[in-house]
């Protein structure tokens, strides 16, 4: 029997890209962020998805979904859901619980409405049922950016969106321009285009009263791409929520906040039914 060494990538029957970061169980499954690389993660890639998800796997059998390859341009933010859904089914039976995280988040939402039986607890970092108003009139530009290939101010324009403070977007929106690798440049335009597109378009607030498991929403109260009162609307649409807002904090809260982020996550996952 061949070894299999953790962690390990793969694809899944729909082309979905996947690490999975120990065997065992109970399983969790994170819905990662805006697509970037339509490959499945090797190297120092995969060794940093592992990294990030370090303190989850301690508890968990992590799985960590990115979107499909080669047949996500131009689908829906729920088209993409029943996609993950179909993947989660190839790791063992429902329902299970699920981790989004910005456009992951959306995508979750979007599962937990349309695929009730999937999720059983459902955690949602940086994300709402929609974009706010000051991102989606960014997007246009931003794809425009995106059809001329014009990475290092497209990267500028979204690190800078990232930050809070004028000297920390500034700061940061001038060193993506310089190291246009440290956000990494798409595999393909036009599928990052797609995702854009997708991400300007969704809105599930008609379908956030559908949700029946438990959620716990978590943000920024400066996110720009996910302002506040998007995220405390998330949280009042659905019927089992749990709120928490970090004060002085933008989109970037995963990395500014991660360790009240895992806290407050595996607390939530980890209450008794």
């Amino acid at each position: 029997m061949e070894r299999v060494s953790y962690p390990r990538a793969g694809l899944t029957s729909t082309g979905q890209p996947f690490v999975e970061v120990r065997e065992g169980e109970p399983r969790l499954f994170v819905f990662d962020g805006l697509p970037v690389h339509n490959a499945v993660p090797e190297g120092l890639m995969l060794q940093g998805v592992a990294d990030a998800y370090r303190e989850y796997a301690r508890a968990y059998s992590v799985v960590v979904f990115f979107p499909p390859i080669g047949n996500a341009s131009g689908l829906t933010i729920p088209e993409v859901a029943r996609i993950y859904v179909d993947s989660m089914k190839e790791f063992g039976p429902s329902p299970a619980h699920v981790l989004g995280v910005a456009y992951g988040g959306m995508v979750a939402l979007a599962a937990a409405a349309l695929f009730p039986a999937a999720i059983d607890r459902l955690a949602v970092v940086t994300a709402a049922h929609r974009l706010g108003a000051a991102a989606r009139s960014a997007i246009p530009g931003w794809i425009d950016l995106a059809r001329e290939h014009r990475w290092r101010d497209l990267h500028r324009a979204m690190s800078e969106a990232i930050r809070t403070g004028a000297v920390s977007r500034g700061f940061f929106g001038m060193i993506s321009w310089l190291f246009p690798g440290l956000l990494g440049t798409p595999d393909d335009a036009d599928e990052f285009i797609g995702a854009l597109e997708a991400l300007s378009a969704c809105d599930l607030s008609s379908q956030l009263p559908s949700i029946r498991a438990a959620t716990l929403v978590l943000g920024g109260d400066r996110d720009f791409y996910y302002p506040e009162d998007e995220i405390r609307a998330t949280a009042d649409r659905i019927a089992r929520s749990d709120l928490k807002i970090f004060q002085k904090t933008g989109h970037d809260a995963v990395k500014t906040r991660a360790e009240e982020i895992e806290e407050s996550v595996l607390e939530f996952l980890g209450r008794e039914k």
